[in-house]
């Protein structure tokens, strides 16, 4: 009884905000009456990732459970879900409605979080949209919500992805790289490894890619595809695009995926640490040498410290005992040298 109570309460209360708004809030007093168009007008409008640009920083911001635009959210999202396959056709439209190039309105990324969202909903049952998301994607034009779509569709959208960081246009390879990160999040580590074969060697096309965005990704995929039996690979390959690399930020990032890999499946220890040894001392840049600083002590301080300590005893205090002078002995040397 007192949970039916606070059920009834809950929705009184939605029901009171939405007849606050007055106009067509009001209907999602009776969602199921409202088309898919317009609960997914509804969406956009109440989009609850805010993003907005101040002084040239982006500011995201989410919207609370229980505000109104998370609520008019919530319902939207719930009646679509109830449609099921009825609703994609009005989905499909919607996905082939937008036409983009490098860069999207806030409008556009208004719609584009939408259907993320939307194919999110749907994520068990997305074959319907293949063909369209597939068009999307080679074409240029609605990419971004394209590799999105596919996803939301986990391991059955990596061919497609895959594809993707072939195409000729920059942003559909960097979003389809981008895409293949998010699916990774959902994969056991048995699944990671027979599907790395596949993944690897397009990440490592990658690291040279003439667009910049496609190209900085391509470290964050070897960091997270990447098993024992390509390590020595990556490593070889992260380190041959870094030496001639000329963004530090970039550069960095590979040092930093570089020294994981090697760390974690020891290799090439030695002269990753000889690297970013050189790196920091050739470094004139305080924030450089303290970037390089920390991924040296995070993967290495440990091997670091084992080296000093071995170097240490290599070079042990012995006594002459004929003078009673003490003498260094250093380790393999034949000879004994009197102080």
């Amino acid at each position: 009884m007192f949970k039916n109570l606070i059920y009834f309460y809950i929705s009184l209360v939605i029901c009171m905000l939405l007849s606050a708004c007055g106009g067509d809030a009001a209907k999602l007093e009776n969602p199921e009456k409202l088309s898919v168009k317009e609960l997914l007008t509804y969406l956009n409008e109440n989009d609850i990732l805010d993003v907005q640009q101040q002084n040239g920083t982006l500011l995201l911001e989410r919207a609370v459970p229980g505000s109104l635009k998370f609520e008019i959210h919530k319902i939207c999202m719930d009646e679509l879900r109830s449609r099921g396959t009825n609703a994609y056709p009005q989905i499909i439209t919607e996905l082939n409605s937008l036409h983009y190039g490098e860069t999207t309105s806030q409008e556009e990324e208004k719609r584009i979080r939408t259907l993320a969202n939307v194919f999110i909903l749907f994520r068990t049952n997305m074959t319907p949209f293949i063909p369209e998301l597939e068009s999307n994607l080679e074409s240029n034009k609605n990419y971004i919500a394209a590799s999105v779509g596919f996803a939301a569709m986990g391991q059955e959208g990596i061919p497609y992805l895959l594809k993707g960081m072939t195409n000729h246009f920059g942003p559909v390879r960097a979003y389809s790289a981008r895409s293949l990160k998010i699916i990774k999040e959902s994969l056991s580590k048995e699944e990671t490894a027979r599907l790395s074969k596949e993944v690897i060697p397009a990440f490592l096309s990658l690291l040279k890619d003439e667009y910049d965005m496609a190209r900085k990704f391509a470290p964050d995929g070897l960091y997270l595809f990447c098993t024992e039996e390509e390590a020595d690979e990556c490593i070889n390959k992260l380190l041959e695009c870094e030496a001639i690399e000329p963004d530090f930020d970039f550069r960095y990032n590979i040092l930093a995926v570089t020294a994981y890999l090697s760390k974690t499946f020891n290799i090439k220890t030695n002269d990753v640490i000889d690297i970013l040894k050189t790196r920091l001392e050739n470094s004139d840049i305080e924030f450089e040498k303290k970037l390089l600083t920390k991924v040296l002590n995070k993967n290495f301080k440990a091997s670091m410290d084992e080296s000093v300590t071995s170097n240490q005893s290599d070079s042990t205090p012995k006594t002459d005992a004929e003078n009673g002078n003490n003498v260094v002995t250093p380790k393999g040397k034949a000879e004994v040298q009197s102080e």
